[in-house]
């Protein structure tokens, strides 16, 4: 595999992104101008896909899977709410990295493909789920554009991209649409 120049400038946009990002949201949080709606709706379906029993996992795992990502922050007790705010932000700064890798497959040159991802972290829709916090929705671009990587990649990868793909279709109910347009 040939060595990628652009993809440790990728990684450095993207940790500069949430960086800026998280500092924005524990800001926020700190100064209490945050939305219990945003942040009690996660955490409280969190705890309710734990500690439901074996449907209540089920639920979560085949309707709202993320859900089950967040019960793992659930042992930090009051500090919970700073993790999953900074999980969120890394989260998303992450997905420049698939989106770079599959540009660089389509498109020609480097630069241009560090150039789409770095649009991809400009795009100012991708600041809703940044600025409004603890949704299930902002976990949905990565790992989907990790799956469609993975899928493109070949070989036993595909496996993984498929489980990636099907796992991102759960984490909110319309998002089933994507990955069916993709299979089409």
């Amino acid at each position: 595999m040939r060595r990628a120049p652009g993809l440790p400038l990728v990684a450095a946009m993207a940790l500069a992104y949430s960086a800026a990002w998280s500092y924005i949201a524990l800001s926020r949080l700190y100064s209490l101008a945050t939305f219990l709606g945003d942040f009690g709706i996660i955490v409280q379906g969190a705890w309710d896909s734990v500690h439901s029993g074996p449907w209540g996992a089920a639920n979560a795992l085949l309707t709202q899977s993320a859900l089950l990502l967040y019960a793992a922050f659930l042992p930090l007790g009051p500090r919970m709410y700073e993790a999953i705010a900074v999980f969120q932000e890394a989260w998303l700064g992450a997905g420049a990295i698939p989106v770079y890798l599959v540009a660089r497959r389509y498109v020609r040159g480097e630069w241009p493909a560090v150039l789409l991802a770095a649009s991809y972290l400009l795009y100012f829709p991708l600041s809703g789920p940044a600025w409004f916090y603890a949704h299930r929705q902002a976990l949905f671009p990565t790992a989907f554009m990790a799956s469609y990587y993975l899928y493109l990649r070949g070989g036993r990868s595909r496996y993984a991209g498929a489980a990636l793909m099907v796992l991102s279709s759960t984490l909110r109910f319309p998002y089933e649409v994507f990955p069916l347009w993709l299979g089409l």
